[in-house]
């Protein structure tokens, strides 16, 4: 990542697969291998950043002792990465998901159930990483084709209380009364939201745009 220090006013750094590139890099070792015999960064002139590879938590704490002021991010992310993300990009703008391995424990944190004698049951968040993201306007983890494990928890406790919230694409087979949620709040200007079956054709029909 020592490029960068030739780059300082670079404003968006894309590090993906190339699909024909005979010999494909490993983005992910670009990050853990970069020596620390001298200080590096920050670039706070970055504002995008793009990776298409699975990071651990502490190539993310270094990623953010670079690039503090990002406020688009497209990352593979699991239960572990996500809430660390919410933690340290505060000010993300546009936030893009890829992979389908978050779920509702890596958005909402800490969750317990309770039931009562007529088989009801409740939910009680105790703490709630997404909500970090104040500023947030786009999340995308649609997938088309591949669903995630997101339940109607996150849709009540997460993404209806994101106050800047405008577009909303989310892939999950589990979401049932959280779609009829969304498409009531007045907010949501673009919402996109699939199962991981749906054909183009049905996206398309359920795209929301006001």
């Amino acid at each position: 990542m020592h490029f960068m220090e030739w780059m300082p006013n670079l404003k968006e750094l894309h590090l993906i697969y190339m699909v024909d590139n005979d010999f494909p890099l490993i983005y992910t070792d670009i990050v853990r291998n970069t020596t620390t015999k001298r200080v590096l960064g920050p670039f706070p002139k970055l504002e995008f950043f793009n990776m298409d590879y699975s990071l651990r938590n502490e190539d993310i704490n270094r990623l953010y002792s670079w690039f503090p002021n990002i406020t688009k991010l497209r990352m593979n992310l699991d239960d572990r990465s996500f809430p660390n993300v919410c933690k340290q990009w505060t000010k993300l703008i546009d936030f893009e998901v890829l992979g389908c391995k978050v779920t509702d424990d890596g958005i909402l944190g800490d969750v317990s159930y309770a039931g009562d004698s007529k088989g009801n049951k409740t939910e009680k968040v105790l703490s709630n990483h997404l909500l970090n993201l104040t500023e947030l306007k786009t999340f995308k983890m649609n997938n088309i084709g591949q669903t995630t494990s997101i339940t109607d928890a996150s849709i009540i406790h997460a993404f209806t209380k994101l106050k800047n919230l405008i577009h909303l694409e989310l892939c999950s087979e589990h979401v049932l009364e959280g779609w009829s949620i969304l498409f009531a709040n007045e907010k949501l200007t673009t919402l996109i939201p699939t199962d991981g079956t749906w054909s183009t054709f049905h996206v398309e029909r359920y795209t929301r745009q006001l």
